[in-house]
């Protein structure tokens, strides 16, 4: 099945990768909180070339099931849809944090609702459009200081 990003559905395997990445993020956050030295700390930064939406639901999941002859509310039966919590809540939920984080999407929709959970988060930038030309941008610029350490979670299709 397609992804459908006008309702913000992903695959079943989406929950193994986002969980993935979590578990790789929290450590390195950790490890990478303690300042080589005063006068030069590490800034973290991350960046999330594709960064979807913040919830989205698992396709498949609310599929209709039949009713059970042991539950008495037909609701009860039903299937329930699941919801995982996308990459760019899992980045801004970490503790130890990043200091900065740049999300981008092709979509204005995703981009604006991203934006206004952004809005009282201090260093989060969320931009609509191509990725490419403002990564290679930052790091001409912004990343390539020596105190600068980040990850870029990008999706590649093979």
């Amino acid at each position: 099945m397609k992804p459908d990003h006008g309702t913000n559905t992903v695959g079943p395997w989406a929950a193994q990768k986002l969980n993935a990445l979590e578990a790789y993020l929290r450590p390195y956050n950790i490890a990478l909180q303690y300042k080589p030295s005063r006068e030069n700390p590490f800034e973290r930064v991350y960046i999330d070339a594709f960064a979807g939406s913040p919830l989205s639901k698992i396709r498949g999941s609310g599929e209709p099931v039949e009713p059970s002859p042991f539950l008495l509310d037909t609701e009860d039966s039903e299937a329930q849809e699941q919801f995982i919590l996308g990459s760019p809540m899992r980045a801004l939920q970490l503790e130890p944090g990043f200091h900065r984080h740049y999300f981008f999407d092709l979509d204005k929709s995703r981009a604006d609702n991203l934006g206004e959970i952004c809005a009282s988060c201090e260093g989060a930038t969320v931009e609509v459009g191509d990725c490419n030309p403002r990564i290679r941008d930052l790091a001409r610029t912004t990343l390539c200081a020596r105190n600068v350490r980040g990850v870029a979670f990008l999706v590649v299709k093979i």
